[in-house]
């Protein structure tokens, strides 16, 4: 039986072109984002002829808010904006480095190692085990979302255990993907479901992980969440420089043709 593939719409190279000017264009509004001076102060304006007060943001200039306060303008003066939300707790340098190297390596695993073997790790245990696996994998990210709105856990060891959780299903997932095309437990149903289960866990745990530390950041600074944007780019980065050439250059990796497979029972 011969495998028959239909052709590309585009090259590879068009590809990674246009994914490079998506990169750009996000490093350019980070750069301009984290640099666009605001002044947030917070207004009282009466509608009615009554006690009902509408609080609002307003977003003014420093010339303006120097021309309300010679007003006597009613506004108080520390005045906080929506992105400076009081923190809850007090983390040390060391403990936001280690959230920082935390996001950085859980971005470059989900972003841009795993994916690009994903085919690989699949494949060999035929389409519907693939279809499976990117199908659900891709259910659990929103789902690991909602869950932590429902069961928030702040705790670094409970992130750092999740962690080492899901990088043991990254490398079970590449492990795979090195034997492609004759993985463990091809000719068992057990090995379907073992790789579709490592996937669904894989992107399940490591979702919450990066939600959960957003959210310790987000509590502590609105600079701290932009900054988190930013490890998280860069380990997204290094992740697709490091499988790049593993993949496209040098050939590591064997894809399996599912039609014409032959593997040692």
């Amino acid at each position: 039986m011969v495998t028959d593939y239909l052709p590309a719409n585009f090259s590879t190279l068009v590809f990674f072109l246009l994914m490079t000017v998506m990169m750009l264009a996000c490093l350019l509004a980070f750069f301009f984002l984290a640099r666009q001076p605001k002044v947030w102060e917070l207004s009282q304006q009466h509608l009615f002829p009554s006690n009902i007060i509408l609080s609002s943001f307003e977003q003014i200039s420093d010339e303006g808010a120097g021309l309300h306060q010679s007003r006597g303008c009613p506004c108080p003066k520390n005045a906080k904006g929506p992105g400076d939300i009081p923190p809850e707790k007090v983390y040390s340098l060391a403990k936001l480095t280690f959230i920082y190297l935390l996001i950085a390596w859980v971005s470059a695993l989900t972003n841009g190692v795993l994916p690009s073997v994903q085919s690989y790790s699949c494949l060999p245990y035929g389409n519907t085990a693939y279809h499976l696996a990117t199908t659900l994998s891709s259910m659990a990210n929103p789902l690991a979302c909602m869950v932590s709105m429902i069961l928030p856990g702040r705790s670094l060891a409970l992130l750092g255990t999740l962690t080492m959780a899901g990088t043991g299903f990254g490398a079970y997932n590449m492990a795979v993907a090195v034997m492609s095309p004759c993985p463990i437990l091809q000719q068992s149903q057990w090995g379907d479901v073992t790789i579709v289960l490592s996937w669904v866990l894989f992107t399940g745990t490591l979702s919450y992980v990066k939600v959960m530390a957003g959210v310790i950041l987000r509590s502590r600074s609105h600079s701290a969440l932009v900054w988190y944007g930013a490890a998280e780019q860069v380990g997204s980065l290094l992740g697709a420089l490091v499988m790049f050439p593993l993949v496209n250059v040098y050939d590591f990796f064997t894809s399996a043709d599912y039609c014409s497979l032959q593997c040692p029972a």
